[in-house]
């Protein structure tokens, strides 16, 4: 069995295959979430400032009026980098 993970012309080999994936994807995202999780953390433990407006980067006030006007499809990205 273990010789026919690694003959691709095997279902045991797409079966391997299929969950290498997953467990990448699954690894993937929990890295995803701790770096989320952390920046979250930064945000919430750094001192608020009395406007907080002005820390904002310029383009997501630009994102935000984009999506405040009736022409735009909240679908579609509206800032291009």
């Amino acid at each position: 069995m273990a010789r026919d993970s690694f003959d691709p012309t095997t279902p045991a080999s797409a079966a391997y295959a299929t969950l290498h994936f997953g467990i990448g994807r699954v690894r993937h995202t929990i890295e995803w979430c701790d770096w989320m999780l952390a920046r979250l953390d930064q945000h919430t433990s750094a001192p608020q400032h009395d406007d907080q407006h002005t820390s904002a980067p310029q383009h997501d006030d630009e994102h935000m009026r984009a999506l405040q006007r009736d022409d735009v499809d909240p679908a579609k990205p509206t800032i291009s980098e």
